[in-house]
């Protein structure tokens, strides 16, 4: 946001499944409401089966980013870098069992969502200092 570009690890074809917050909260939920089924050291995914290029997401969030005033041109909302070391190429995880205890995903269409992470951002812009993180959000920060 504010004009800086988003920067792409590589060549952006990378998959990865996205989650509302409020989805993962709502599975913790769960999960404690259900701790009499549960035995120690059993393991409950919380994911789901949409997935999405970086790339895809990339470009949601410029044609946001473009509607909202922020960018201009959308080829500059972008910037590509060397690809992480060990960067997998996909993430995907099987919530079946957490399913099973009765949890669903609320939100489901990454299209409708991010306009709504997006507007979160623009009024907690205080709640995240660019000053302050600005080293951890760099292309290979250095912590």
């Amino acid at each position: 946001m504010k004009g800086r570009p988003i920067t792409i690890h590589g060549d952006g074809t990378q998959k990865r499944s996205f989650m509302h917050v409020d989805d993962v909260c709502n599975a913790f939920m769960i999960l404690l409401k259900n701790r009499e089924k549960i035995q120690p050291g059993d393991a409950f995914n919380i994911g789901t089966p949409q997935e999405y290029t970086v790339l895809e997401v990339a470009n949601m969030l410029v044609a946001i980013a473009v509607k909202k005033g922020y960018i201009d041109d959308p080829a500059a909302g972008m910037q590509y870098v060397r690809d992480r070391n060990f960067n997998d190429q996909r993430y995907l995880i099987n919530s079946n069992k957490m399913e099973s205890l009765g949890w669903k995903r609320e939100f489901n269409d990454l299209n409708e969502l991010l306009p709504t992470v997006f507007q979160w951002y623009e009024e907690h812009a205080t709640y995240w200092d660019p000053a302050k993180v600005t080293k951890y959000i760099a292309p290979h920060p250095e912590l």
